[in-house]
């Protein structure tokens, strides 16, 4: 049951509009993203098999401009491949599309080397969109949102609406560091609300299980979500998907 302390807070909550993209072939989704500090930076965002075969990456920054060096893709079956992205690239702009070798790749993860430029302009944030291969059916998991999530109990807010689409089952997957996870509130279209009570912790690279939403293909209006990091130093996000 959520806190009382939670349901007071909800008036107050800032909410931001997620856009996603209807399920069709060939999609850019997001599928993570992680702070780049001002030294040069080795970070890793995990991806899994369950996140459906790509045929190409694209990078997007925020709050600093960043160099990047090198972006290692490692493939579901073991193997790597290197590619090229030498771009600085400004705030708010994105890299161009890097072909993945052998296209409709099962990803494992996604190794940068980076840094952001600006001494003065703070740390930087990298988005990674993969360009997902569908064919055209529904079944796939979608990107509805990420958080950063922060040392003390907090509650965020994602939204996602009817556009979206109809969805049979939500997860969640932790980035950065280990964080506890307390609550989650699934709103849908109609009102009605499935609630999940978790007070577990989820370890940095984890996902969370499949979980089923009470009745099949439902329409979300929003996720509330309660959380905390479990330690200081770093930075921790959670991105929420969903299952059509």
């Amino acid at each position: 049951m959520f806190r009382r302390s939670f349901l007071a807070g909800l008036a107050g909550i800032a909410i931001t509009a997620v856009a996603v993209i209807p399920a069709q072939a060939n999609q850019w989704v997001q599928l993570g993203e992680q702070t780049v500090g001002h030294n040069t930076d080795r970070d890793i965002v995990y991806i899994g098999a369950d996140e459906g075969r790509y045929e190409a990456l694209r990078f997007r920054v925020f709050g600093n401009r960043v160099a990047f060096a090198e972006a290692r893709v490692v493939y579901g079956n073991g193997m790597s491949e290197v590619l090229n992205v030498k771009e600085h690239v400004q705030s708010g702009e994105t890299t161009r599309a890097y072909d993945l070798e052998g296209r409709h790749r099962v990803i494992n993860r996604i190794e940068f080397l980076y840094q952001s430029e600006i001494p003065w302009a703070g740390r930087a944030t990298v988005q990674v969109l993969g360009l997902k291969n569908t064919g055209g059916s529904g079944g796939g998991w979608t990107t509805l949102g990420t958080r950063e999530v922060s040392l003390v109990a907090d509650h965020d807010t994602i939204m996602v609406g009817g556009s979206s689409g109809r969805f049979r089952a939500i997860r969640f997957h932790v980035t950065g560091r280990a964080i506890k996870l307390y609550d989650v509130r699934v709103t849908f279209g109609n009102g009605q609300v499935q609630q999940y009570t978790f007070n577990h912790h989820v370890s940095e690279g984890a996902y969370s299980p499949r979980l089923d939403l009470a009745g099949d293909e439902r329409m979300i209006s929003r996720i509330d979500l309660v959380y905390k990091k479990e330690h200081a130093g770093g930075h921790a996000y959670m991105t929420v998907y969903g299952q059509h």
